[in-house]
C-alpha cells in the first residue's frame, strides 16, 4: 500500500472512489513493515471514505492490517455497492484483517453488494478493538458464512466457490439466510446485532472470532453431482428360489433391492424457505428386454415403474421445517441431503432373458432440480 507524510497534502478527506475493477496483489510483506499497516496517522487526513460503486470490483491482498484510528478522530466510511464485490485478505499469521477504533459516524453499508468478504491467516477478521464501525446491511439481503478457518485464495481470487461449501472439512463454519439489519461491533462483551429476520444469536460471539466472514447473495438453486452419490448396484440371481431370483416363466421378479444407499446433495439458499422439486428421467435402459426400473419412495413405499425419457417428481423441498427424516438441510440451505436406503430410491425388477453379467452399466438416470413444489 501506498501512504505520504502528508506535507504535500491539503486537509481533507481520503476517498476512493471505484468503478471499475481495482485489484491489489499483494504479498505477506505487503504493508506489513510499518506496524500502523495501511496507512499512517496523519493530521492532513481526517477521514477515509471507500465507494465501491455498482457491478465494481475492489480486491486487496496485503499482509498488513487496517488501522482504523489513522484518522484520528476522523470517520471511516466504507460504502459497498448493488452487485459490486469486495475482498479484504490478509494473508499476515500475526495481524487481524481490520483493528482499532475510528471516529464516531463511521460506518460498512452494504447495499445489495453481490459478495463482501473479509479472510485473514492470523487472529480474526476484526480485532475486539473495532468498536465503533456498525456494518448495515441494506436492500434486499444478504447471506452470511462464517468460518474458524482462513480461505487460501489462488491467483483468481474467486469469491464465489468458498461460499459453496465449508472452507475446510474440520473447519466450524456457520451460515445464515439473507438478512437486514445492523451489527455494532465485534467487541464479544459489547456486541449488539440487529438482524432481520434470522438473528445470528448464539452464534454471534463465533462470527466474531472468525478468520474468514463473508456475507453474499444467494447462489440459487443447484445439484450438487460432488457430494452425491447415486450410482447402485443391483444383485441379480437366475435361481428362482432366491429373494433377487427371476422366475423359471421368464415373467417378471419381485422388486429387486440396491446393494448400497443412494444420496442426492441439492441446494436452494434463494430465500427463507427452499423452494425447489427435484426429478429423475431415465435415458437410457441397456436391457430393456430383461430390465424394469422402478422409483420406490422412502416415506410411502409407493412404487412407480420409469419409463424411457419421461421424468418422474421424486421430491419437493419447500420448508425446512416439514423436511422428511430422509431429508437433512445443512448451510442454512446451502445443502438438502437426500438418502435412500436399499429399499427405497432405484429398484429393478428382471428376468431370465438376462445373461451372466458383472458390473456391467445398465442403465443412466438424469437428476434435475426444477424450481416450484412442482
Amino acid at each position: 500500500m501506498y501512504y505520504d507524510d502528508g506535507s504535500l497534502l491539503t486537509v481533507g478527506a481520503l476517498n476512493w472512489n471505484i468503478n471499475g475493477s481495482f485489484v491489489i496483489n499483494g504479498t505477506v510483506n505487503t504493508s506489513s513493515t510499518y506496524a500502523g499497516g495501511w496507512f499512517m496517522a496523519l493530521n492532513t487526513l481526517n477521514s477515509w471514505n471507500l465507494n465501491v460503486g455498482q457491478n465494481a470490483t475492489l480486491k486487496v491482498t496485503t499482509g498488513g492490517v487496517i488501522s482504523l484510528d489513522a484518522f484520528l478522530t476522523g470517520a471511516v466510511k466504507w460504502n459497498f455497492a448493488q452487485g459490486s464485490s469486495v475482498l479484504f485478505n490478509n494473508l499476515n499469521p500475526n495481524q487481524n484483517v481490520v483493528s482499532l477504533a475510528p471516529g464516531l459516524g463511521s460506518s460498512i453499508t452494504m447495499t445489495d453488494p453481490k459478495v463482501v468478504t473479509f479472510n485473514t491467516a492470523g487472529g480474526s477478521v476484526f480485532s475486539t478493538t473495532v468498536l465503533t464501525f456498525p456494518i448495515t446491511i441494506s436492500g434486499s439481503g444478504l447471506r452470511t458464512h462464517s468460518s474458524s478457518t482462513g480461505y487460501t485464495f489462488d491467483s483468481t481470487y474467486d469469491l464465489i466457490t468458498p461460499n459453496k461449501g465449508t472452507i475446510t472439512p474440520t473447519s466450524s463454519d456457520i451460515w445464515y439466510r439473507m438478512n437486514t439489519g445492523t451489527l455494532t461491533t465485534f467487541n464479544p462483551t459489547l456486541q449488539v446485532t440487529n438482524l432481520s429476520p434470522n438473528s445470528y444469536g448464539s452464534d454471534a460471539s463465533s462470527i466474531a472470532a472468525g478468520k474468514y466472514i463473508s456475507w453474499y447473495q444467494p447462489l440459487g438453486f443447484q445439484l450438487n453431482a460432488t457430494l452425491s452419490s447415486m450410482n447402485r448396484t443391483f444383485n441379480v440371481s437366475l435361481d428362482p428360489t432366491l429373494t433377487q431370483g427371476t422366475p423359471v416363466d421368464g415373467s417378471w421378479s419381485s422388486l429387486i433391492n440396491g446393494a448400497s444407499t443412494e444420496t442426492l446433495v441439492v441446494g436452494d439458499d434463494r430465500a427463507q424457505n427452499p423452494n425447489i422439486h427435484v426429478l429423475v428421467k431415465m435415458t437410457q435402459n441397456n436391457f430393456p428386454n430383461g430390465l424394469q426400473y422402478y422409483w420406490v419412495d422412502p416415506t410411502t413405499k409407493t412404487t412407480s415403474q420409469l419409463i424411457l425419457n419421461s421424468a418422474l417428481q421424486i421430491a419437493s423441498i419447500t420448508s425446512d421445517s416439514t423436511l422428511p427424516s430422509w431429508i437433512k438441510m445443512t448451510g442454512a440451505g446451502s445443502w438438502y441431503t437426500l438418502t435412500f436406503p436399499t429399499d427405497s430410491g432405484l429398484n429393478i425388477k428382471a428376468n431370465n432373458s438376462l445373461l451372466t453379467q458383472t458390473n456391467t452399466n445398465a442403465g443412466t438416470f438424469q437428476y434435475t432440480v426444477a424450481n416450484g413444489p412442482s
